[in-house]
């Protein structure tokens, strides 16, 4: 008699796949405080840190922008004297 498949013990769920540590640069207090939070909560932290990431990159970006906008200026009253 063929064995039924619902007598077996189902396998275990595969694991999550890990987020891309490089990516969110995780403190070990927000480690800490992830292990007490929900998923809902957790993926909450995980958004906010991503928007202040990028927002410090575009930070960073706006001024070396406007840097090299003023450097320009400067070179151009040089070169009409």
């Amino acid at each position: 008699m063929p064995e039924k498949d619902s007598l077996r013990t189902p396998s275990p769920p595969p694991p999550l796949p890990h987020l891309h540590t490089a990516a969110i640069h995780h403190t070990e207090h927000s480690h800490h405080l992830a292990s007490h939070l929900t998923a809902d909560q957790r993926h909450e932290h995980f958004i906010q840190e991503r928007r202040e990431m990028a927002k410090r990159e575009v930070d960073k970006v706006e001024k070396k922008r406007k840097m090299m906008h003023e450097h320009r200026h400067e070179n151009e009253t040089e070169n009409k004297v």
